[in-house]
């Protein structure tokens, strides 16, 4: 569960920074380049990777592949997104993207689903759909930008569930690789639109790779420590994500909620309840 705890505040903590940088004119895009070699010299000097035996795991070379080209893809989008919509709706969209993992959970990673898992989560949806829905309505184009978001962080979900399973002993030998991959990517786009290197964009990158492996890194060992709660991990992830983000947005961001946004804050708080301790007050089931 502390490894869950964390990545919740890392990955809250990313929007955050892109929220704030946006603001100040900081270029996301060079930020979120020089966030993957951060990330991956984090990666080799910390824990000092086994490379060797990473090369046990280059039969599934396209996680790393599909990975690389997400996660810049994804950084994009979602800060276009919080531009576009603010923090708390871009994070319901993100969260939202729970539909996918949880399908995935039962479908592809054979999860059981138990009475408390179906309440819980079943709480988890209606909670999120009260979150995201709003008195204003955005306008076309706003909207999506939401759906990038929710499609692109359910696929990112189910590769790092399947990389915690194929990698379960080399974790951060397979992160290296896949930091690597992304920054290389993402340099090239850069020169490809011709874009001028500003010192103080790439400065903020280094603070953005530190959040960023810290979340990454946190987030897959919480799957390999409950790697039969693939389920529960996914659910209590994302509403954790939405109920910190929510209230960060209203002390710091001055974002509004409505009657319904207020309802599905308290009805996540339940669904968080039941999913960890709902085992109990059913008896077991």
């Amino acid at each position: 569960m502390n490894y869950l705890l964390l990545s919740i505040c890392f990955s809250v903590a990313v929007s955050v920074m892109i929220k704030i940088w946006r603001a100040r004119g900081i270029s996301i895009e060079q930020a979120i380049f020089m966030n993957y070699p951060t990330a991956a010299l984090l990666t080799f000097f910390i824990s000092k990777p086994n490379l060797q035996a990473a090369d046990n795991y280059l039969s599934h070379w396209w996680l790393f592949a599909a990975l690389g080209i997400l996660l810049p893809s994804i950084f994009i989008v979602l800060g276009k997104s919080i531009e576009k919509n603010g923090i708390v709706r871009t994070d319901a969209a993100q969260r939202l993207s729970l539909i996918i993992s949880i399908i995935a959970a039962f479908w592809l990673f054979k999860d059981q689903l138990s009475y408390a898992k179906a309440i819980g989560i079943a709480l988890t949806f209606i909670a999120l759909i009260l979150l995201l829905k709003s008195d204003n309505q955005s306008r076309q184009h706003d909207w999506l930008w939401l759906i990038a978001v929710w499609g692109g962080y359910g696929v990112i979900d189910i590769l790092l569930k399947r990389i915690s399973l194929v990698a379960e002993k080399s974790t951060l030998s397979t992160l290296f690789i896949t930091f690597i991959l992304a920054a290389l990517l993402m340099l090239a786009y850069l020169l490809i639109m011709r874009r001028r290197f500003d010192w103080r964009s790439l400065a903020c990158g280094i603070v953005l790779g530190m959040l960023n492996f810290g979340n990454i890194f946190t987030y897959i060992r919480a799957h390999q420590v409950l790697k039969s709660q693939t389920a529960l991990v996914f659910t209590i992830m994302n509403i954790g994500v939405i109920l910190l983000a929510t209230l960060l947005g209203l002390l710091f961001f001055k974002e509004t909620l409505s009657r319904r946004n207020t309802a599905g804050i308290i009805l996540a708080v339940i669904a968080v309840y039941v999913l960890y301790n709902g085992s109990y007050l059913l008896g077991g089931k």
